[in-house]
């Protein structure tokens, strides 16, 4: 993961029974925090994002792994106005 604004997030992580925590595994995809937040949102897929350029499939199967670890229904909602 690539964070320009907090540089201490940028590495590997490994996410395993709800948690996070570094790793020297292989990454299975890349990508820029402000991606990870939008599929962690709800707003887009891993995949829209590979297709749109802003996720890299480093491991064959690791975007739909990624979708499917982000699986999330119904997708979040606010109904306040901000």
């Amino acid at each position: 993961m690539h964070d320009a604004v907090c540089p201490w997030n940028e590495g590997r992580w490994k996410l395993e029974s709800g948690a996070a925590s570094r790793t020297d595994d292989a990454a299975e995809i890349a990508l820029d925090v402000d991606a990870l937040g939008s599929a962690y949102l709800g707003a887009v897929s891993f995949e829209q994002l590979r297709a749109a350029g802003r996720v890299e499939e480093l491991a064959d199967g690791g975007v739909r792994r990624a979708d499917a670890l982000f699986a999330w229904r119904p997708l979040p909602w606010c109904p306040e106005i901000f």
